[in-house]
């Protein structure tokens, strides 16, 4: 499946969704894109640098040894910001883990609610996808 595929994919079934991409962490950069909205650019030129650095920062590797996790495995597989009025959610894939999904959606709903909704439609695309 293509990174744009996916994208479009998130975008149409993930709830409240209005900006999407893939994110190559060994590159730190966006394989695709889309917004729905008007995300300013500087938004979107953050979002791999974070991503990168929530996965596979300094804090994911103290986290990882305090857990006393494996090296050889990815500590953190997904995660979560909230913002003023979005939610970011992520989610490292299994079969390539240098591949992330993001998905950020409108927070019109409670946190918690919107949260388990998006993760479960990222989690179910994540799973079928290999890009």
């Amino acid at each position: 499946m293509s990174a744009n595929t996916v994208v479009e994919n998130l975008l149409t079934n993930v709830p409240k969704a209005v900006a999407a991409g893939v994110i190559d962490i060994g590159t730190g950069t966006f394989l695709a894109i889309k917004s729905n909205n008007a995300h300013p650019q500087n938004v979107q030129d953050l979002v791999p640098a974070t991503i990168k650095a929530i996965y596979e920062g300094q804090t994911a590797s103290n986290f990882q040894k305090t857990e006393s996790a494996p090296f050889e495995e990815h500590f953190v597989r997904e995660a979560l910001i909230s913002a003023r009025t979005h939610l970011y959610v992520s989610k490292r894939l299994e079969k390539q883990e240098n591949i992330i999904l993001v998905v950020a959606a409108e927070m019109d709903m409670s946190n918690a609610a919107l949260f388990s909704l998006v993760l479960m439609k990222l989690r179910d695309i994540a799973n079928q996808t290999t890009i």
